[in-house]
C-alpha cells in the first residue's frame, strides 16, 4: 500500500524560501552543491491579487495576517507563509529613500 510519500536525497536542505533561504540556496548551488529548498506555504501567483486585499492577506500571511506576541506591551506582527516567505510580503513595506535625503 502506497503512502503517497517519496524519499528525496540532497546534500543541503534549506528550510524556507525567503530572502535568507533563497540566497543561501543559490550561493550553495553556484558552489556546486545539490540543494533542495523546503517551504511550507504554497506557490502563489501574486499578480492575481489586488494589493493587500483580504484574499491576499488570507493566502500569503501566516494566521491571516495577525500573529500576536504576548508580553509587555503586546504587539502583532505579520509573517509570510508562501513561497518567498516574509520577503514576498515585506517587499511592499519598504521603499527606497528619496535621492534628496541621502546627504541629509
Amino acid at each position: 500500500m502506497s503512502t503517497g510519500t517519496r524519499v528525496l536525497r540532497t546534500q543541503v536542505l534549506v528550510i524556507g524560501s525567503g530572502a535568507g533561504g533563497a540566497v543561501t540556496a543559490a550561493t550553495l548551488a553556484e558552489a556546486g552543491h545539490e540543494v533542495l529548498i523546503l517551504e511550507e506555504g504554497p506557490e502563489v501567483d501574486t499578480d492575481r491579487f489586488a494589493g493587500h486585499s483580504p484574499e491576499a492577506v488570507a493566502t500569503l500571511y501566516r494566521g491571516g495576517g495577525l500573529t500576536p506576541m504576548l508580553g509587555r506591551p503586546m504587539i502583532a506582527f505579520v509573517e509570510g507563509c508562501c513561497v518567498g516567505g516574509s520577503t514576498e510580503i515585506n517587499s511592499g513595506f519598504w521603499h527606497r529613500l528619496p535621492a534628496n535625503c541621502y546627504e541629509r
